[in-house]
């Protein structure tokens, strides 16, 4: 494959044409915050956690919804990444748990993004009315996850 530069150097000199250097993209300051990650999965938790973490966010992990309720009532997340499907309870009634929380507590509201392999539209929008923040669709790549936290999250610089 092409690199950008290189391709634009091939075509300048094809067309007979100099060409300055062409700058590199900065690179995207690293996100602060601290994430909850919630799958029953233990891989695909691992795997999410850690893409969050490289993105500059610290994490904290649970693998079912009763934990990452307990996490999050001790406090301290700018952000919940919650799978939709688990056993026992599941994103959906995590969501919902959340903001009864927050409404009871007078607590600010935490964003929760949905985490799914379902591409179903149903599914986004049943994530929305129990109070969902946004949607993910699984697999994520590292680019596309650091894109939708920087939306939630504050840059670290």
């Amino acid at each position: 494959p092409w690199r950008r530069d290189a391709l634009v150097r091939a075509v300048a000199r094809a067309a007979g044409r100099a060409v300055a250097a062409i700058p590199a993209p900065a690179p995207a300051a690293p996100l602060n915050g601290r994430v909850l990650v919630v799958d029953d999965n233990s891989v695909n938790r691992r795997i999410l956690a850690r893409q969050v973490e490289l993105a500059g966010a610290s994490t904290d992990s649970a693998s079912g919804g009763e934990e990452a309720l307990e996490l999050w009532r001790k406090g301290g997340y700018d952000l919940v990444l919650a799978d939709l499907q688990m056993p026992t309870m599941d994103g959906f009634e995590l969501a919902r748990r959340i903001r009864a929380g927050e409404a009871a507590d007078h607590r600010p509201r935490t964003p929760i993004l949905a985490v799914t392999a379902s591409t179903h539209e149903e599914q986004e929008q049943r994530s929305r009315a129990v109070g969902m923040d946004g949607f993910i669709t699984k697999p994520i790549g590292i680019e596309q996850l650091k894109a939708t936290l920087g939306v939630w999250l504050k840059s670290a610089a």
